[in-house]
């Protein structure tokens, strides 16, 4: 960036991103669009000019060395484009920077160079099949679960997943990311979504453990595709997919989540729950444990095109204090946030094994008023049942729109909405045995 002096303050190129997003994984376009902003010390700085460079290196992000596209000068005010360059392939991994002329001075000032990374952009690149529950479905959420071998050290590792109607994607035991009911709800007829994740960090060399739960969500019947590829240190690669006969099997169990709806929560018993069912430690023969698994079936594809998840996840963004505990009747308690929203509620309690708690959800001054239930009569409700494994549970249920995270210590509730603060319907709930 060229000095400052004082008869021209500073400027600086700010907010670049690619498709609309900082950095962004599994892009669908191969022709992706620009965006950045211009801040200035003093008002009325306008840009005059901007020029983009495109190149597989950083060091490569030079007017007349950039390998992919250099947009040349191009004089206009707007602070936007569309890339024009050579033809990108999926998953290539492309660095960028744009610099821009303003009225404030003759010199260039250069954004810090950034990234973008593409998904699979044919169906081709997908050598992954479609895995569900055999003949029989019961209709509770599936557990699927693959081992992963990871040759050698592990430069890159990206997982791309479409599971539906809602799932959430497990290695080595941890949920990867923050967002909750991936993916979006589509047309899946014409359009399925998948969700790209970065699990280079949760991978180690050797053995590792996919495990993914799939409820039924806006779609009916689970079903899963996943396509892992692995970039190693020493150039090679590998990939893991959903496929029966070829590489790993695909195992499928049902879990602890008995029954569960998008409109009206469900029902958890934490006995059937086996802890680290998607660890590599885990043993589904020995002692003790309840999942029953089976091997994964071949079922029909939703029909509809897949394209990568590109707008802003649901997630966690804040935490709600409670306002006040009632007990209308003994053993009935009213817990009311000061607020209408939707969301999950997360609570701690303990008890004999077996013992079944209630939670009822619904909205308005009159749930504190009516003894008959926790809730008025009026008012729609949704409730979430789960049972005491072995001395304690930990619950949390979906509503409606924004999900809501609560802490039954009494005392906290996290209201969990998409990033962009826009309120997505949801799905059914989950919970979670401790």
């Amino acid at each position: 960036m060229a000095a400052a002096t004082p008869e021209q303050p500073p400027v600086l190129v700010t907010r670049a991103t690619c498709e609309y997003a900082d950095q962004p994984i599994g892009i669908q376009t191969p022709a992706p669009a620009f965006a950045w902003r211009i801040d200035a010390a003093r008002r009325g700085v306008l840009q005059s000019e901007f020029q983009v460079l495109v190149a597989r290196d950083p060091d490569l992000l030079k007017p007349g060395v950039a390998d992919l596209w250099d947009s040349g000068r191009v004089s206009t005010s707007r602070q936007s484009a569309v890339y024009a360059g050579q033809v990108l392939s999926s998953r290539q991994r492309c660095c960028w920077s744009v610099g821009v002329w303003t009225s404030n001075g003759s010199s260039a000032v250069w954004s810090e160079p950034q990234w973008f990374e593409l998904g699979l952009l044919e169906p081709s690149d997908w050598d992954a099949e479609w895995l569900g529950h055999p003949a029989g479905w019961s209709g509770m959420p599936i557990c699927f679960r693959s081992p992963l071998k990871a040759a050698s050290q592990i430069s890159s590792a990206r997982a791309y997943v479409a599971g539906l109607g809602c799932h959430e994607f497990r290695v080595n035991g941890q949920k990867i990311g923050q967002s909750v009911l991936d993916p979006a709800t589509s047309v899946y007829a014409r359009r399925v979504l998948y969700v790209t994740y970065d699990i280079t960090e949760h991978l180690v060399t050797g053995d590792n453990m996919i495990g993914v739960i799939v409820g039924n969500g806006w779609y009916g019947m689970p079903r899963l595709m996943v396509q892992i590829h692995i970039d190693y240190a020493d150039g090679s690669s590998s990939v893991l997919s959903t496929q029966r006969a070829d590489g790993p099997q695909w195992q499928i169990a049902t879990g602890p989540i008995l029954h569960h709806s998008l409109f009206d929560g469900e029902t958890y018993d934490a006995r059937r729950l086996d802890e680290g069912w998607d660890t590599v430690g885990y043993d589904p023969t020995a002692a003790g444990a309840v999942m029953r698994w089976n091997m994964a079936s071949a079922v029909d594809a939703p029909g509809g095109r897949l394209e990568n998840q590109s707008h802003e996840p649901m997630q966690v963004v804040r935490t709600i204090p409670l306002q006040s505990v009632s007990e209308p009747r003994p053993g009935t308690y009213v817990v009311d946030f000061g607020t209408i929203l939707a969301g999950w509620v997360k609570l701690r309690a303990r008890g004999p094994a077996g013992t079944t708690i209630t939670l009822r959800f619904a909205r308005g001054r009159r749930v504190a008023q009516s003894a008959q239930s926790a809730y008025g009569r009026s008012l729609r409700s949704i409730h979430v049942q789960g049972v005491i494994r072995s001395g304690a549970v930990r619950a949390a249920l979906h509503l409606s729109r924004v999900p809501l995270r609560a802490d039954r210590r009494l005392g906290r509730a996290t209201d969990l909405s998409d990033a962009g603060g826009a309120h997505g319907a949801l799905g059914g709930g989950s919970t979670r045995a401790v």
